[in-house]
């Protein structure tokens, strides 16, 4: 898994994406397709703040 986000990551690093565009590519676009079928996945004392901001900023 390391490796792949090291080359996926490469798109950031040569501009071809924002780090923005990343962070949603990588992160939020995870979160979205997981919490479809179960919301609450996500939600715990680890995470429940990084999950909120997405769906926050998504809503």
């Amino acid at each position: 898994m390391s490796k792949v986000v090291e080359e996926a990551y490469k798109l950031a690093d040569e501009g071809d994406l924002t780090e923005e565009e990343f962070r949603s590519f990588i992160f939020n676009n995870v979160v979205e397709l997981h919490t479809a079928l179960n919301p609450n996945l996500f939600k715990g004392p680890m995470v429940d703040l990084m999950y909120a901001n997405v769906m926050a900023e998504n809503s």
